[in-house]
């Protein structure tokens, strides 16, 4: 039979174990998750002539990425695309086909939750235009009417 000494050591050892899987297992509160970046986005940037706005969904199916940009009088529907996730730089990446561009960009959270995208366009449609470069600042709920006002 094992003394009172003993089973106490090794019942504090065990606790221990489990704790440090535990402690192991958790994530760090100022980590990003997907969930993070699902919602609603607007530009904060009201003057942008870029894109004005994203909203990210999360299925069983995956991400999503649905975006607007700048045109006149109204905003132009970039589509839905499927956004891919890096667990380990806690980023988004999503790639447009428009036809007359095409357009990757990298998506992710700053310190206080807003979302940057660094978007590239590489043009193809034989217009001469150079490849575009351009980063931009959302805030999740903000609403905005991007429409020309007359």
């Amino acid at each position: 039979m094992l003394s009172k000494a003993i089973r106490f050591r090794n019942t504090l050892f065990l606790v221990g174990l489990i704790a440090g899987i535990v402690g192991c297992s958790a994530q760090p509160a100022n980590v990003s998750t997907v969930d993070q970046f699902v919602g609603k986005w607007n530009n904060a940037d009201l003057n942008t002539q870029g894109i004005t706005r994203i909203e990210i969904q999360k299925s069983k199916d995956g991400i999503t990425a649905e975006m607007w940009g700048r045109c006149h009088p109204t905003e132009c529907h970039w589509g839905k695309e499927i956004a891919t996730y890096n667990i380990e730089s806690n980023t988004l990446s999503v790639n447009w086909d428009h036809s007359f561009a095409l357009r990757s960009q990298i998506l992710q959270l700053n310190e206080n939750q807003q979302l940057i995208v660094n978007s590239r366009s590489v043009y193809i449609d034989g217009s001469g235009r150079k490849t575009q470069e351009a980063e931009y600042l959302y805030e999740k709920g903000v609403k905005h009417d991007w429409s020309d006002k007359e």
